[in-house]
């Protein structure tokens, strides 16, 4: 069926380049172009010079369709924002850079084009410039949970460990359905040592995502002492 194929290579999708290559090629020349696009998305981090000729052909031309897709759909701003994480792949970041000002420009709410800018700017170790694009969108959406969940990592990262713990604390509070915001901020409670709180946090997180396996985990580690008072796994 091809929607299992199609959710096959997100499934895929984080596996390093050596076995996305061996799983998701034969996909590059599926006949469904969907397929073909997809694939060739998930495969845009590998270079094709690198690859034995009939491989790269076939990347080449799924990864030519795919920008074909984008090309004519150019003036909607979350077509920028593909753009802009096709490039990052490819890295290409200036180009991702200009692709995510461009949907921002389009759309000054789209949520997504902020947070996909600021970790680019994050992986050039750029965070000033990462901060000043979460100022900007948290100025015109001020209740944006993923703007404050990427400001409580960018504090964090710069080591504002306290103005971090709030800004995480605030995401998770804004979206108490988004059970990576709870598992963030359980576990950045827990860094400050404050174990109780992060025991609480997860446990009102695993009452609404009683099956997620992070939440899960986590409260695992986070166990009552035994009576020797061992610390948590």
């Amino acid at each position: 069926e091809p929607l299992v194929r199609l959710a096959a290579i997100g499934a895929l999708e984080p596996l390093e380049q050596g076995a996305r290559l061996q799983l998701l090629s034969p996909l590059l020349s599926d006949a469904n172009r969907a397929i073909r696009v997809e694939a060739a998305r998930a495969l845009a981090d590998i270079d094709p010079s690198r690859l034995p000729s009939e491989q790269a052909a076939a990347l080449k031309q799924a990864l030519g369709e795919y920008e074909d897709s984008l090309a004519l759909n150019a003036d909607w701003p979350s077509t920028q924002v593909s753009l802009g994480m096709l490039r990052l792949r490819q890295g290409r970041q200036p180009e991702s850079i200009a692709a995510f000002e461009r949907a921002i420009a389009r759309d000054p709410m789209l949520v997504d084009a902020y947070v996909a800018l600021v970790e680019v700017y994050r992986l050039n170790q750029q965070d000033d410039d990462g901060a000043k694009v979460i100022q900007r969108g948290l100025d015109r959406m001020p209740r944006s949970a993923e703007l404050r969940h990427a400001l409580g990592l960018l504090e964090v990262r710069r080591g504002n460990r306290e103005s971090g713990l709030a800004a995480l604390a605030e995401a998770a509070e804004l979206a108490p359905d988004n059970a990576r915001f709870a598992y963030v901020y359980a576990v950045a409670l827990q860094s400050r040592g404050r174990t109780d709180a992060a025991r609480r946090e997860l446990d009102r997180a695993l009452a609404r995502h009683p099956g997620d396996p992070d939440l899960l985990q986590a409260r695992e580690s986070l166990s009552s002492p035994g009576p020797a008072g061992a610390s948590p796994r």
